[in-house]
């Protein structure tokens, strides 16, 4: 049962890495970064700040992802005997939920 809950979370998380990251590209291509002077002369320095790394988020998130497939696989197919290989794949989920999360609000800040 533990298996499958910790498949289950990581394979979720990683769908959540993937929407996000396309979602991100979709509204920085929107609004692209010179937006954020259309509101006024001030722009507070959190938003310009979130809004400079904001165009990577995509390139970040796909890489995570594949950069946890790649670990998850290496978790799973060890040699060693590893018992708590659904605890692993659950932390790895974790690391990719607040990533995911993490990027998107950044970008509701910006």
């Amino acid at each position: 049962m533990t298996r499958i809950l910790g498949l289950f979370l990581y394979g979720s998380s990683l769908i959540a890495l993937l929407l996000t990251g396309g979602h991100i590209a979709q509204l920085i291509q929107a609004f692209p970064v010179e937006h954020l002077a259309s509101y006024g002369p001030r722009i507070p320095a959190v938003a310009a700040l979130n809004a400079r790394w904001l165009p990577h988020a995509p390139v970040l998130l796909f890489g995570t992802a594949a950069v946890s497939v790649l670990a998850a696989a290496g978790t799973w197919r060890s040699r060693s005997q590893v018992p708590n290989r659904p605890f692993a794949l659950a932390a790895l989920a974790a690391a990719n939920y607040f990533l995911s999360f993490y990027c998107s609000m950044s970008l509701l800040i910006a």
